[in-house]
């Protein structure tokens, strides 16, 4: 994305570290969902109710490309 931006393309970066891990080490629970499946892969428990978060970071990044999610 850096390297877009830098060529001048319209990127934004959504960052959902917070909603992964509250600490330098991610906890196995968070809010009383599993979070990972395996070492590179997250729940669909956890991504459902982590997908508030991200549908509203989606939606401020894009504001200003003039796009709305449905």
């Amino acid at each position: 994305a850096r390297d877009a931006a830098a060529r001048g393309l319209p990127v934004r970066v959504v960052d959902m570290t917070d909603q992964l891990c509250a600490s330098p080490r991610c906890g196995v629970v968070r809010g009383g969902r599993v979070v990972f499946a395996d070492d590179n892969h997250l729940t669909a428990g956890f991504t459902r109710a982590a997908a508030p978060a991200l549908g509203a970071r989606l939606d401020r990044a894009l504001a200003p490309l003039g796009v709305r999610l449905p």
